[in-house]
């Protein structure tokens, strides 16, 4: 039987990487060309992805990049490492297959790394992702931010490129910076696979919302706040200031009609990367917290996008939060951490009108939130964008069929 390995997951707890997964899984599955291919997924958080994904998965393995001491600055030494771990596991883990991390890579007919932008050098684990690339087995880089890497690590990039048959940028920035570095992969322009993720239908919506969060979101007026720790990180003023800038944003949405729906798209065992603590840091500050709602529990990212699908404008600075709000065409704010949604908004909204709706991390007063929400909501639905979008995000797996290596 023919094996692709999903690698470069962190584990759906993070509601983006799982959107990622669950939308790959679905342009896998939906073209005849992958039928009967076993998909397996390898994650760092593997109990709680075998329950996300039971069913889904052929198999649901423990990834290896939490082994920081694995990685060296030396290419070379590098894959020599991998191929003797990868021994190690046949050898020493008889009998805890899901650990099997590079063994199991290595028996795949094609690697297929998650997009996102674990391709950089921001969050600091490039040489543990770029393993995957080096392993000597064909790899397609689907739907990536990539870099720009200081020259050091767009020298390792570029050499551990030699297995990787295509590679799809999910925006332009990282398109043109691909084609700046020459190299002999195949590189095509896309979109994020997860502007493809399905959602309930509207009454379904509603009554999830009446079932599990026992609020009647029906007939009323509706903001999404996706909210991140890492806001408040870039935040030059401080971590008290910054959620108090972001109450006084949710009052002022509130004075206007709007009730304010919170989405906690990452919800981690460290407190330090999870959302639910900034939420709820926010809602304490406001004047009425009666007047919003925030997402809890065990939540998926379909439930979620399905949630977003209800208001009227959505402010997110997690990225899948805004990808899940502009694939249903709903005016959309970028809070921006990182480089990635510059290219996003950019590619969806125009480069005009992006400046307008993306606010900086380290600008996130409540004045400028507002701004930015009012020129969304001038602006109107992009539902001919949204389209637009789903199409290059399908052409992920079109491209792959063209790709994926046959048996003899």
């Amino acid at each position: 039987m023919r094996r692709i390995a999903i690698v470069s997951q962190s584990g759906s707890r993070n509601r983006g990487c799982e959107a990622l997964v669950y939308s790959a899984l679905l342009g896998l599955r939906a073209l005849p060309e992958f039928s009967g291919v076993a998909i397996d997924l390898h994650s760092l958080d593997c109990e709680y992805d075998k329950w996300r994904f039971r069913n889904q998965c052929s198999y649901v393995f423990a990834t290896s990049l939490k082994f920081r001491a694995l990685h060296t600055r030396f290419l070379t030494l590098n894959k020599l490492i991998y191929r003797a771990a990868a021994l190690a596991e046949n050898c020493l883990l008889s009998s805890q297959s899901h650990r099997k991390d590079f063994s199991s890579c290595l028996a795949a007919d094609m690697i297929l790394c998650t997009g996102g932008d674990n391709f950089s050098v921001d969050y600091g684990a490039f040489h543990s992702h770029a393993a995957y690339l080096n392993l000597g087995v064909p790899v397609f880089m689907c739907g990536q931010s990539i870099g720009p890497f200081p020259k050091r690590e767009e020298n390792y990039f570029k050499n551990s490129t030699n297995n990787v048959r295509l590679i799809t940028a999910r925006e332009s920035h990282s398109y043109e910076y691909m084609k700046s570095l020459n190299l002999s992969s195949r590189v095509e322009q896309t979109a994020d696979v997860a502007f493809l993720l399905p959602v309930m239908s509207r009454d379904e919506t509603l009554d999830y919302a009446q079932r599990f969060f026992n609020v009647n979101l029906a007939g009323h007026k509706l903001a999404g706040l996706s909210a991140s720790a890492l806001i408040t990180k870039y935040y030059k003023y401080g971590h008290e200031e910054g959620i108090k800038q972001i109450a006084h944003f949710v009052d002022r949405l509130n004075e206007r009609g709007y009730g304010v729906v919170f989405i906690p798209h990452v919800s981690e065992r460290r407190i330090n990367n999870d959302d639910q603590a900034i939420c709820a840091d926010v809602l304490r500050q406001t004047k009425d917290p009666a007047a919003n709602i925030s997402m809890s529990g065990l939540f998926s990212c379909v439930e979620a996008k399905s949630i977003v699908g209800l208001c009227d404008v959505l402010i997110g600075a997690r990225t899948h939060t805004t990808i899940a709000s502009m694939s249903q065409g709903i005016p959309t704010v970028a809070i921006a951490y990182s480089r990635k949604a510059y290219g996003i908004m950019e590619d969806y909204y125009g480069l005009e009108l992006s400046k307008k709706l993306i606010v900086p991390a380290d600008q996130v007063f409540t004045e400028r939130l507002l701004e930015a929400t009012d020129a969304a909501l001038a602006s109107g639905r992009h539902d001919e964008t949204a389209q637009r979008m789903k199409t290059l995000a399908a052409k992920n797996f079109s491209l792959l069929a063209e790709t994926f290596p046959t048996r003899p």
